[in-house]
C-alpha cells in the first residue's frame, strides 16, 4: 500500500518504517523542524520508495557539525524519485548531500536540490555526499563546501552518474574536488552530464571532475577552476582512468590544461557549433542544441540535456526569454437565460509578439471547458491594459458557469 505525505509530520513519520512506499500530494514545508533529524542512516537507511510526483521539500535545516550521513535522507538503499528540496541550509561532518547523505546502492532520479550544503568533512555533493547506486536526471544548484572529495552533485562516486548537471559554486579546503563529482573512483562511470559552476580547491581539482579513477564519458565543463597546487584542470584534474568525448570551455574556466578531454572556446561549445565540435555527443537523443532563433533563448547557449527541464537549464545560462501574460476576468454582462457577454482584459505581457486570445467557460456541474477563440493580435499593435470579449450562447439556464480569458503565444 502507498502511503500519501501532505504535512511536514507524516514526512517525519516515514522514519517509522524505512520500507514503506511514499509519495507526497503537495509540497511539504518543513521549516517547524528546527534541525531536521535525517531520514535513516548508516545502521538503518531507507530501503523503501519514495515518489515525489514533483512537489518540492522547503525550510530544511540540518545543523550536526559532527554527525555523519546526513541529508532530508541520511542513508538510501531504496528508490527516491521526482522530488525537489528547495533553499535547503544543511552543515555538518561528512557523506552529506542536499537530498541523501549516502546513496548506498539506491536509487535517485528525477529530482534536485538547491541551497547551501557544508560539511567539515569530505564526501559532500549538492545532491549526494556518496553514491554507491544510481543517480540519474537530476541536478543541484548548490553552494557545496566541504574539504575533501567535494562535488557539485556528487562527493564521491563508486558507481553511476547520468544525465544530470550541477550549477553551483564547489570549494574545497583539500584535495578532489570537482564541479560535478569529486571522486571519481574506479568503479564510478560519470556519463552524459555536466557542470557550469565555479571550482576552487588544493589538489586535484576540475571543473567537471577533481580525480577520475574510473570513466568520463560524453560530458563537459564550463566553470572557472582554480587550484593551490597540482594536478588543476577544466574538465579532469588527475586522471588515472578513461576520460572520452568530454569537453571543457578553454575561455570561461580560465585554464587550457585538462588531464583528459578536450578543450574548446566558447563559441566552439555554443549554438550549432557544438553540434559540430563536440563529437560524440548525441544531439538525437540526449543533447539540444540552442539557438538564438529558438523561440525561448535570447542567445546561443551550451547544449542542454533533453530529459531534464528546458527553463531551468536556459534560466541557469541566462539566455532565458521569459514569458508572462496577465489577463484579468473582468465582467459577465447581457445575461439571458441562454447566453452572456463575457470579458476579459490582457494587463502586462513580457517576452511574446503576439497572443492568440480565447475565453474559457466551463460547466461547473460537469466540469465541461469550451474554449472559444476571438482574436489574435500583435503586441505592438495593442495598449495595454487590452480587452476582449465576446457573446457566448447555447447555455443552459439551469446550470452554473465560470469563465476565464486565456492566451496562447506566437513569435512574428
Amino acid at each position: 500500500m502507498v502511503t500519501e505525505i501532505s504535512t511536514a509530520e507524516e514526512f517525519d513519520d516515514i522514519r517509522n518504517d524505512l520500507s514503506g512506499e511514499y509519495k507526497l500530494v503537495n509540497d511539504i514545508d518543513l521549516s517547524s523542524f528546527e534541525n531536521f533529524e535525517p531520514i535513516g542512516d548508516d545502521d538503518n537507511g531507507f530501503t523503501g520508495t519514495l515518489d515525489g510526483q514533483g512537489y518540492e521539500i522547503t525550510g530544511l535545516t540540518i545543523d550536526r557539525p559532527d554527525e555523519s550521513n546526513i541529508g532530508l535522507i541520511g542513508d538510501n538503499e531504496g528508490i527516491i524519485m521526482n522530488i525537489g528540496v528547495v533553499n535547503a541550509d544543511i552543515n555538518c561532518d561528512s557523506r552529506v548531500g542536499g537530498l541523501v547523505g549516502e546513496n548506498s546502492g539506491g536509487e535517485v532520479s528525477e529530482s534536485y536540490a538547491t541551497g547551501e550544503v557544508t560539511g567539515e568533512g569530505d564526501r559532500v555533493g549538492g545532491l549526494v555526499g556518496r553514491n554507491t547506486g544510481e543517480v540519474s536526471e537530476s541536478y543541484a544548484t548548490c553552494t557545496v563546501t566541504g574539504d575533501n572529495l567535494v562535488g557539485g552533485l556528487v562527493g564521491e562516486n563508486t558507481n553511476i552518474v547520468s544525465e544530470s548537471y550541477a550549477t553551483g559554486s564547489v570549494t574545497g579546503e583539500g584535495d578532489r574536488v570537482g564541479g560535478l563529482v569529486g571522486w571519481n573512483n574506479d568503479f564510478g562511470e560519470v556519463i552524459e552530464s555536466y557542470a557550469t559552476g565555479s571550482v576552487s580547491g588544493n589538489n586535484d581539482v576540475g571543473g567537471l571532475v577533481g580525480e577520475n579513477s574510473g570513466g568520463v564519458i560524453e560530458s563537459y565543463s564550463t566553470g572557472s577552476v582554480t587550484g593551490e597546487e597540482d594536478n588543476v584542470g577544466g574538465l579532469v584534474g588527475n586522471n588515472d582512468g578513461i576520460v572520452s568525448e568530454s569537453y571543457w570551455d578553454t575561455e570561461s574556466s580560465e585554464i587550457d590544461e585538462s588531464d583528459g578531454g578536450t578543450g574548446l572556446t566558447t563559441d566552439e561549445m555554443i549554438g550549432e557549433d557544438a553540434e559540430t565540435n563536440m563529437e560524440g555527443f548525441d544531439f538525437e537523443n540526449t543533447w539540444s542544441v540552442i539557438l538564438e532563433s529558438d523561440n525561448d533563448a535570447d542567445d546561443d547557449g551550451y547544449p542542454i540535456l533533453k530529459n531534464l527541464e528546458r527553463e531551468v537549464q536556459l534560466e541557469i545560462q541566462d539566455i532565458l526569454i521569459t514569458i508572462n501574460v496577465t489577463i484579468t476576468t473582468l465582467t459577465a454582462e447581457d445575461i439571458t437565460d441562454t447566453s452572456a457577454k463575457l470579458t476579459a482584459e490582457v494587463t502586462d505581457v513580457e517576452g511574446v509578439d503576439g497572443l492568440n486570445l480565447y475565453i474559457q467557460y466551463r460547466d461547473s456541474e460537469t466540469n465541461t471547458v469550451t474554449e472559444q477563440p476571438i482574436i489574435s493580435v500583435s503586441i505592438d499593435d495593442i495598449t495595454l491594459p487590452y480587452q476582449f470579449s465576446t457573446t457566448v450562447t447555447g447555455l443552459d439556464e439551469a446550470k452554473e458557469y465560470e469563465f476565464r480569458g486565456s492566451a496562447d503565444t506566437f513569435e512574428s
